[in-house]
């Protein structure tokens, strides 16, 4: 059984619409035809030779990744280098690829909720605010359900993500009530970190002028890493995807969360 992949796009993207992309993002069809049949899906946060790999074994046809396998036009595609090698081992297998990147961090149900549920978050705001450009907004704000000390808090969130090891910044708070969180990469988001001043803020890839901000300001915060903020979705969309096909063309393909990624980074 196979389905036309512009199928599998239009239910993508009622999940997670493009227009809620960031303005520099790349997300969509990045390689494939939207006529092309589809047979089976492999979900992953990133496409790379483990993940070609992984789906070529599998046999699948679409390759649905979170992190865009390209941003900016090519003007030549080097087989001697990483993209050119992926890409080409991508067109010889006949395996498409599909990314929802910012769209789907900032969509109901997606990453970023995703993230505030790990946390164990009770409720939860926007972080910033939206824009006319990006309407959604990115990250978020709320309270956990319950006062909780920051080192028991602190051992449930690394349990919860599956990682060992978390980097601190600033002096811990002895309590955590209110927390500012953001997936992926949200030190972009420090202003408003700074301007709502929550007990803790989450997020990866925060930088060191970034950290020392926070720092002045007196705001501690936890840098979880960009993989283990993320790396959930990966289940969570392979359910959806195999929920959305049911419902909207009465079909069941076989759809696969990547088994083969790992964070890069490693503590040692």
């Amino acid at each position: 059984m196979t389905v036309p992949l512009k199928d599998i796009v239009e239910a993508l993207e009622e999940m997670a619409p493009p227009q809620y992309a960031a303005e520099w993002d790349n997300t969509g069809l990045q390689i494939g035809s939207p006529h092309a049949p589809v047979g089976s899906i492999l979900v992953a946060l990133d496409v790379t030779e483990e993940v070609v790999g992984e789906a070529a074994r599998k046999k699948a046809d679409l390759i649905v990744a979170h992190h865009p396998l390209f941003f900016h036009p090519l003007k030549r595609i080097e087989t001697d280098n990483v993209a050119g090698r992926l890409l080409a081992r991508l067109l010889t297998a006949g395996i498409s690829v599909y990314a929802a990147h910012t769209n789907l961090d900032v969509a109901a149900g997606g990453v970023n909720d995703l993230l505030g549920g790990t946390l164990g978050m009770a409720s939860w705001s926007v972080l910033q605010k939206g824009t006319a450009r990006e309407p959604r907004g990115f990250g978020g704000i709320g309270e956990l359900p319950r006062r909780m000390r920051f080192r028991n808090f602190l051992d449930d969130i690394k349990g919860a993500l599956k990682t060992d090891s978390v980097r601190l910044i600033g002096t811990p708070p002895n309590w955590v009530r209110r927390v500012a969180f953001c997936c992926g990469s949200g030190a972009a988001l420090v202003p408003e970190v700074i301007r709502c001043r929550p007990d803790l803020f989450i997020t990866g890839d925060i930088k060191y002028h970034e950290a020392l901000c926070l720092r002045m300001e007196g705001i501690p915060a936890l840098d979880i890493g960009h993989f283990p903020s993320e790396q959930g979705i990966r289940k969570a969309l392979t359910q959806r995807i195999r929920r959305a096909l049911r419902s909207r063309l009465g079909k069941t393909l076989p759809v696969y969360a990547s088994r083969s990624e790992r964070d890069p980074f490693r503590t040692v």
